[in-house]
C-alpha cells in the first residue's frame, strides 16, 4: 500500500505538482529534484516522467550545463557549477529507456537556453535566460551533458564544482580543486548505462568511446581512493 500508492501520491502531488516539501517550499523546478521524483513514477506513470525529461532538456545551455531550478512561467533560476545536476538527464533518460523500450522521442528537437556565463569567482547567476535558436535532439541534450562531465582533476576524480548531489558541500569545490568520490561512482554509472542502453551514440555528438575509457579510469581511481583502510567512506 505505501510502496505502491501513497508514496507515488506523494511524488505527484508534493513533489511534481507543488514543488514543495517539508525541507523545500520555494516553488521552483529542481533540475535534479524533479528527475529524481519523476523517476519514480517509470512503471505507473511511465508519460509524467518523459515529460519531464523533456522540460529538464529544454532547460540546459548548448555548453551542457543546466539551470540548477528555476521558476514558471519565466524561467528564472541560476545557473550554477553543481557537477551532478546536468547528469541526472542522461541517468533518467536511460531508466525511462530500461523500462519503456520507448524511442520515439530521441530525436524531438529541443531548444538550448542562452545567457550570460557565471562571473569569475561567484557560485553561480541568477538570470531570466533567453531561448537559443539552436536545437538539438533530445538524444543529444542527454550527450552533451556526458562531454560537459568528462573533466578530471589532480586525483583522477570529477571536480565538484559548487556541490555534488549534497548541496551542503558547496564550498568545497569553489576554487576548482575539489573533488568528489561520489560523483566519481555516479560519472562511471551514467556513462555506462547509456553507453550499455543504446546504440545511438552519434559521431561529433558524444565522445562515446572517450566515455567509456573515462569510466574505467574513473573506476580505478574510485577503487585507489575512495576507501578507507578500515571502512569504506564517502570523501
Amino acid at each position: 500500500m505505501l510502496v505502491n500508492r501513497w508514496f507515488l501520491y506523494q511524488a505527484i502531488s508534493c513533489r511534481m505538482w507543488a514543488k514543495a516539501g517539508f525541507y523545500q517550499a520555494g516553488g521552483a523546478t529542481g533540475f535534479r529534484d524533479q528527475l529524481q521524483d519523476a523517476m519514480a513514477l517509470v512503471w505507473s506513470a511511465p508519460a509524467m516522467l518523459r515529460a519531464q525529461i523533456v522540460t529538464c532538456a529544454a532547460r540546459q545551455f548548448p555548453e551542457g550545463d543546466v539551470q540548477h531550478w528555476w521558476h514558471a512561467p519565466t524561467g528564472a533560476g541560476v545557473r550554477t557549477h553543481f557537477s551532478d545536476d546536468l547528469l541526472w538527464l542522461p541517468h533518467a533518460l536511460a531508466h525511462y529507456l530500461r523500462a519503456t523500450g520507448d524511442r520515439k522521442y530521441w530525436n524531438c528537437p529541443l531548444p538550448f537556453l542562452e545567457g550570460p556565463a557565471i562571473a569569475q569567482e561567484a557560485e553561480d547567476a541568477y538570470f531570466t535566460p533567453g531561448v537559443s535558436s539552436e536545437q538539438a535532439s533530445l538524444w543529444e541534450h542527454a550527450a552533451r551533458t556526458i562531454d560537459a562531465s568528462l573533466r578530471v582533476g589532480a586525483h583522477g576524480l570529477p571536480p565538484m564544482g559548487s556541490g555534488d548531489w549534497n548541496d551542503g558541500m558547496n564550498t568545497v569545490g569553489r576554487e576548482g580543486r575539489g573533488e568528489s568520490v561520489w560523483l566519481g561512482w555516479f560519472c562511471v554509472t551514467s556513462w555506462q548505462t547509456c553507453a550499455a542502453g543504446t546504440s545511438a551514440w552519434r559521431s561529433g555528438t558524444c565522445a562515446a568511446l572517450g566515455g567509456c575509457g573515462c569510466a574505467f579510469k574513473g573506476r580505478a581511481a574510485e577503487q585507489r581512493l575512495g576507501w578507507s583502510a578500515v571502512l569504506p567512506c564517502l570523501f
